[in-house]
């Protein structure tokens, strides 16, 4: 992700707006945030992070509690953002849940949380998502992190880096993974290791198969099996030449029985002729 612009109203110490233009550094350039304690350094990590994600840099205010106490009462709370993902550009815009003066009569009114994101399609911004949580979301796809990953990785705010370094194996895998785009190799392992574990349930079914065929033939070991067949196939070809044999034998009997049909009707019509 590429910071463009962002603009901050009424938001944390900015009473008014004020407007952050990331493209007037040179590209690939390094800058420093600087100023005295309460200038507002913070905030506008807190303000980047608001529009993507709803949420502050630290996580430990709420977006209700960002609303500048030195804005006029009628001024709204409000943060844009935009930013470059590749050559597709962004921009997040968010009004926090907050109280202002009433456009009409007296007294403050509430106002409710509003999120919109678009996305530039040639000159035009095109409204992608309007609701809070879908924007969020969004987010999320696009850049790959959640909040606490995006803190975590992206944007450290003060004394929240060792947060990175005492997190768990689990959630650090994931941060690792979303950060060196290690995905496609975890979807290879996951893929070798169901394979693996494919080949294992085969092979488990392959040795209970041989160790019923072995309990079947009532031997103990292949080597004992193979013998027990090599026994049979001999026995088998023994067999199959006294078969042989046997055919040879009854076709014998067979012509020598149609042989003397063959005289016994000779002698019938002899003695019939006698007669």
């Amino acid at each position: 992700m590429k910071p463009l612009k962002l603009a901050l109203q009424a938001f944390g110490p900015f009473a008014g707006r004020e407007e952050v233009d990331f493209t007037r550094l040179p590209a690939g350039a390094l800058f420093l945030i600087s100023g005295p304690t309460g200038a507002g350094k913070t905030s506008i990590l807190d303000g980047i992070t608001y529009a993507l994600y709803g949420d502050t840099s630290g996580g430990e205010r709420s977006a209700r509690e960002m609303r500048s106490h030195h804005a006029d009462d009628a001024l709204q709370t409000e943060v844009e953002f935009e930013f470059a993902l590749g050559e597709q550009r962004y921009r997040v815009r968010r009004i926090p849940e907050q109280e202002r003066a009433a456009l009409r009569g007296q007294g403050l009114v509430r106002v409710l949380a509003k999120a919109e994101l678009s996305r530039l399609d040639g000159d035009a911004w095109t409204p992608v998502a309007h609701k809070a949580t879908e924007v969020t979301a969004l987010v999320e796809d696009l850049l790959g992190f959640k909040a606490d990953q995006f803190r975590q990785v992206v944007l450290l705010p003060q004394g929240q880096f060792r947060k990175l370094l005492s997190a768990g194996s689990n959630e650090r895998e994931k941060i690792l993974e979303t950060l060196f785009g290690t995905a496609a190799y975890k979807r290879v392992q996951d893929a070798l290791k169901a394979e693996a574990a494919a080949l294992a349930q085969r092979g488990e079914q392959a040795r209970l198969q041989r160790e019923t065929l072995l309990l079947q033939a009532g031997v103990d070991t292949m080597d004992a099996l193979l013998a027990q067949r090599a026994a049979l196939q001999e026995a088998q070809a023994g067999l199959a030449a006294e078969e042989r044999r046997a055919r040879d034998d009854d076709a014998a009997a067979r012509a020598a029985l149609q042989q003397g049909q063959a005289g016994a009707a000779l002698l019938a019509e002899a003695a019939a002729a006698t007669a």
